[in-house]
């Protein structure tokens, strides 16, 4: 909560900052955009599902993981990119705090994303501009005592790729500012895990330590809300 309180009163000061900067040309979509680079902030809701469900436990003879449920949580995401003549591209990364829990007991988990998205405007010819979204890249999520191993818990992480869409809408301000929502489906597919001592696929790992081998990575679907305010340089 504390993380999620001081991202907000960054963003917040971030953009009374931008709003006392001077003022440049009326802003217009086309053509002063083209071709400017712009910073974002934004803060998300985002849920992660599919086999993140707490019910799975993978291991083996040296360590356990258990997979635990995570619930739904806002977070925060930051983003450079720039903008062209049919749409935006950017790089953003995305970090959310979430609860966790497994074995009947709470924990502490933190969902980050790495992606690269591109966004296609629907409609070019008005100041508000209604969008379909694609991205992808890295994904790593980390659990507090989520392996175990030597009668000891200790932190757990699950490294993977993502890839998602959806769509949303900018709205200017200003001259520099402006803002956007949106939402977007995410599937998330983890496919290393790495606790204490050594990483693994988690294809190489086995259910319940003596039940079937796992011949797929954790699949973890989920959708995402988004709303953020953008700076144009």
């Amino acid at each position: 909560m504390k993380k999620i309180l001081t991202a907000i009163l960054i963003g917040l000061g971030g953009a009374s900052l931008l709003a006392a900067f001077p003022r440049a040309d009326a802003f217009r979509w086309e053509p002063s955009c083209v071709d400017r680079m712009f910073v974002g902030f934004s803060l998300q809701r985002e849920s992660l599902d599919g086999d993140l469900d707490g019910k799975l436990v993978l291991g083996n003879y040296e360590k356990i993981f258990y997979i635990p449920r995570i619930r739904p949580a806002v977070g925060f995401s930051l983003s450079l990119g720039k903008f062209c003549k049919n749409g935006m591209w950017s790089v953003v990364y995305s970090m959310t705090p979430h609860s966790a829990s497994f074995l009947g007991a709470g924990h502490h988990s933190v969902s980050n994303v790495l992606e690269m998205v591109g966004r296609g405007y629907l409609m070019k010819n008005a100041a508000l501009r209604p969008y379909v979204q694609l991205g992808f890249g890295p994904v790593w999520l980390h659990v507090s005592d989520g392996a175990f191993r030597g009668e000891t818990f200790h932190g757990a992480n699950y490294f993977g790729l993502a890839v998602h869409g959806g769509g949303g809408f900018l709205l200017p301000i200003n001259s520099r500012i402006f803002l956007n929502a949106g939402a977007i489906y995410r599937y998330t597919a983890y496919m290393y895990a790495k606790g204490p001592g050594r990483g693994r696929d988690v294809t190489n790992l086995y259910i319940d330590q003596t039940g079937p081998r796992r011949d797929i990575f954790l699949k973890a679907p989920g959708f995402q809300l988004v709303l953020g305010i953008g700076y144009l340089f």
